[in-house]
């Protein structure tokens, strides 16, 4: 009988210290953080992107846009087109590069394109890039050529973004080192 006292006390002591350990009540402080781990090595950085590279394409009716001029000398068909995003700081480090199509062929030139019609008439179409102002000229050696552009477009390209090795007289090439639509 002792024995069974002995273990009915045991087990009432147990259940007791057990009750009383398992109260609920407040958490206490946080304890303090451990020392941190020794940071991993940099990646490489990525490419560059095309996020501050501009597209722009207008309609261009060979039949009613040009107006005579000169360029360089030479007696030349003009047509000025305005754009507000053709700054100062795109003049000075940036850079403008323009295309034109000729016929709706789908075909996209550089500029300046040449080429020769016959043995000696040299037909000229480009342009020049100045303030919020992008001109188109077409000449010939003999005087003003009606170049027969039907579309026109231009990447305005900010100098963080240029790069020397994009060959911008290809325009496919161009067009896909920036990740751009055709």
């Amino acid at each position: 009988m002792k024995t069974k006292n002995l273990n009915l006390a045991f087990i009432l002591i147990t259940v007791f210290f057990v009750t009383l350990i398992s109260c609920e009540g407040e958490i206490g402080p946080a304890g303090a953080d451990g020392i941190d781990g020794i940071d991993g090595t940099d990646g490489t950085d990525g490419t560059d992107g095309n996020a501050n590279v501009t597209v722009k394409t207008f309609d261009f009716d060979y039949n009613t846009m040009w107006s005579v001029g000169s360029y360089l000398g030479n007696t030349s068909n003009y047509h000025i087109h305005s754009d507000a995003d053709i700054t100062q700081s795109i003049l000075d480090n940036g850079q403008v590069v323009v295309y034109f199509e000729l016929f709706v062929s789908g075909t996209w030139y550089p500029m300046p394109f040449s080429w020769y019609s016959d043995a000696t008439d040299q037909q000229t179409i480009t342009n020049t890039v100045a303030l919020e102002t992008l001109t188109i000229y077409a000449f010939t050696t003999n005087g003003v050529m009606n170049g027969a552009i039907t579309k026109v477009k231009y990447l305005i390209i900010p100098g963080n973004t240029l790069k020397s090795n994009v060959d911008f007289n290809d325009y496919y090439a161009t067009m896909d080192y920036f990740e751009l639509k055709y």
